[in-house]
């Protein structure tokens, strides 16, 4: 109507729709109620093969395990060395069994593409299965110290709680339910095994396309992100006035071969894989109503990470939002320069003592050893008073 000028003195565009769509997505009116069902495509198995050089060279695999914490949802966590791919699992309980368990679904994954997992070094608290690796598997389980962390999977985890806080920053949600966290901390591993690492084996080819063999595709697995408000085409439709799409909150892909994924329905905070229909813009209302569900439920404002006890420790508090109310704090201030004064002199240099000494050889001026010995408390007096430079550190 707009391009054949139907309507006189319309001020809308072309223009002005196009990019009406682009910013608030489908019409969530339209989409409810002419959706129709459509036939699922072919699902092709391009399933590729590991080159032959990687298994010659990296066949042998080390893996570091660990248990992390999530809002109090656990996870078990794993990465293999050189070929820096990671499997994210949520697990009911840190029992050995459970433990051991998914230990032996990722050997097996591994297992699958002709890779040997030979190594695994963890924390402490892994040699409850220490045993059962070595029989059962033919893993050496190589636990450290007491109280330590191994370095590999430490450093790693540090990398997928900063990708879960970009996330949750992107949505607007205060609280998760556990069904987000769990879809969340799955998905950031998903999209960290598709980027080529600087210490994997090959700039060309990501570690999840080795292990499983599926390319990424932009047209099945990027569609949406994390939080993004979708409707999806119900499994049943009929002649009656019943909507002919859902409201959904779009949770990540499953990484299949088809263009399955998970999704979190707004009445219940449940997942389904419904193949979705459309995104649309998020309003008010939808995040209210978001809200009205999460509340139901018991959870935390913002996302608190633990370790293997779901203890947090300094390193996963954020404290670069803290700012320091002493205007003096000359430690914290980077534009500060001490001035040349004997102010960075202290008693315990030397230099005072020696002062000291000479003025109480000097017996035959009485005058000035006192006005001396005046003057020297009173610098020393000043030196104690002041905060030495080295006395206070800057907040990490």
């Amino acid at each position: 109507m707009v391009d054949n000028n139907l309507i006189m003195n319309c001020p809308i565009t072309r223009r002005d729709i196009i990019l009406a769509e682009d910013i608030f997505g489908a019409n969530t009116s339209i989409v409810k109620g002419k959706t129709v069902r459509r036939q699922s495509g072919h699902v092709r198995e391009d399933i590729i093969a590991v080159p032959p050089d990687i298994l010659r060279s990296y066949g042998e695999l080390t893996i570091a395990i660990d248990v992390y914490h999530i809002n109090g949802v656990k996870f078990f966590r794993s990465i293999s060395r050189y070929l820096m791919f990671r499997a994210t699992h949520p697990i009911q309980d840190a029992k050995k069994d459970t433990i051991f368990t998914f230990a032996k679904t990722i050997h097996g994954l591994y297992t699958m593409r002709g890779f040997t997992a030979v190594q695994a070094f963890c924390d402490n608290e892994f040699n409850c299965i220490q045993d059962r690796l070595a029989i059962e598997l033919k893993i050496g389980c190589t636990p450290v110290a007491r109280g330590a962390h191994e370095p590999h999977i430490k450093l790693d985890n540090k990398t997928s709680k900063e990708r879960n806080r970009c996330s949750y920053a992107a949505i607007p949600f205060e609280r998760l339910p556990p069904r987000m966290v769990i879809e969340m901390a799955v998905g950031t591993d998903f999209w960290l095994n598709y980027w080529c690492s600087s210490g994997g084996i090959l700039d060309t080819i990501p570690p999840r396309e080795i292990v499983t063999g599926i390319k990424l595709d932009a047209t099945k697995h990027c569609k949406f992100q994390f939080g993004d408000y979708i409707l999806a085409h119900t499994a049943k439709t009929d002649n009656t006035m019943k909507v002919r799409a859902r409201d959904l909150i779009y949770l990540r892909p499953t990484g299949n071969t088809n263009d399955v994924s998970k999704r979190s329905i707004l009445k219940v905070p449940a997942a389904s894989t419904n193949i979705p229909e459309a995104w649309a813009y998020m309003t008010q209302t939808i995040i209210d109503r978001v809200h009205a569900i999460i509340i139901q439920h018991d959870v935390p404002i913002s996302l608190t990470f633990g370790d293997f006890n779901n203890e947090s420790t300094i390193l996963d508090i954020d404290t670069s939002s803290i700012v320091s109310e002493d205007e003096d704090d000359n430690a914290s201030d980077p534009s500060y320069l001490p001035d040349n004064d004997s102010s960075t002199d202290t008693i315990l240099s030397g230099v005072e003592e020696d002062a000291v000494s000479d003025n109480n050889d000097d017996d035959g001026d009485s005058d000035n050893a006192n006005g001396n010995a005046n003057e020297i408390s009173t610098k020393e007096t000043t030196l104690i008073t002041r905060t030495p430079l080295y006395s206070r550190d800057p907040i990490p």
